[in-house]
């Protein structure tokens, strides 16, 4: 009986060209180049909301100001903002907020009419003679 001979295999010799390693290196040092220019103009001073670039057509309270002060245009989030106004006053019907490049945030609210006021939950006209009377004491 005689033992079958095991086929050894080939050494392939694996060739890499040149230029696709350039091309590969000059596509990452790309990617790093655009994220750093991105995060440079996410984080820029130019985009950063000041007390003073903040319009309403209502009176915003200093703490609320102060809040939205320092903070990106990209990062501020306009939702919770909004939502919290409208907690405070309920007297508010709505509230838009609308960010305007370079640094710019614009408030426009939508007051209620006294029958809304009538017709709103117990719990919301309590708040709200609440901070009437607030407001003259």
């Amino acid at each position: 009986m005689r033992r079958k001979k095991r086929k050894k295999f080939k050494k392939v010799k694996f060739k890499v060209n040149p230029k696709l390693i350039w091309i590969i290196i000059l596509f990452i040092l790309g990617l790093f180049l655009l994220s750093g220019l991105g995060y440079g103009i996410y984080m820029s001073p130019v985009f950063r909301v000041e007390e003073d670039t903040i319009k309403s057509n209502v009176p915003i309270s200093k703490q609320l100001r102060e809040k939205i002060a320092g903070q990106s245009l990209f990062t501020l989030d306009i939702k919770s903002i909004s939502r919290g106004i409208q907690k405070k006053h309920p007297e508010y019907k709505r509230v838009y907020m609308k960010k305007r490049f370079p640094s710019y945030l614009i408030i426009e609210v939508k007051k209620r009419d006294s029958k809304e006021i009538k017709l709103m939950d117990i719990k919301e006209v309590i708040k709200y003679i609440n901070l009437t009377m607030k407001m003259f004491l």
